[in-house]
């Protein structure tokens, strides 16, 4: 499960002369998918095959404190994590 930068794209498409989708859509748009898959494509290269990242599933929202995803300390709490994207994260397997 990949959160995309919100900054990072909205400068992106700012630069692509292209309207940002709304952040609840980001995970639906083909742009920010083929965005994060030539990333991962750069990371995959220098992983053995063993580490790579085969399939990803796009956050639609971030992970914070206020909607219980995170800790204080930043920690991911993985049991909601789970839990909230346990349709998503089957669909990987």
């Amino acid at each position: 499960m990949i959160v995309p930068d919100a900054e990072y794209l909205a400068k992106w498409f700012d630069e692509h002369g292209k309207t940002p989708p709304v952040p609840e859509s980001l995970a639906d748009d083909p742009d920010v998918t083929a965005l994060v898959q030539k990333a991962l494509d750069r990371v995959n290269e220098k992983l053995a095959r063993f580490e790579t990242v085969n399939k990803f599933v796009l956050a639609p929202a971030g992970f914070t404190q206020e909607n219980g995803l995170l800790t204080p300390t930043h920690k991911v709490v993985r049991k909601q994590v789970q839990r909230l994207y346990s349709h998503e994260i089957d669909q990987l397997y």
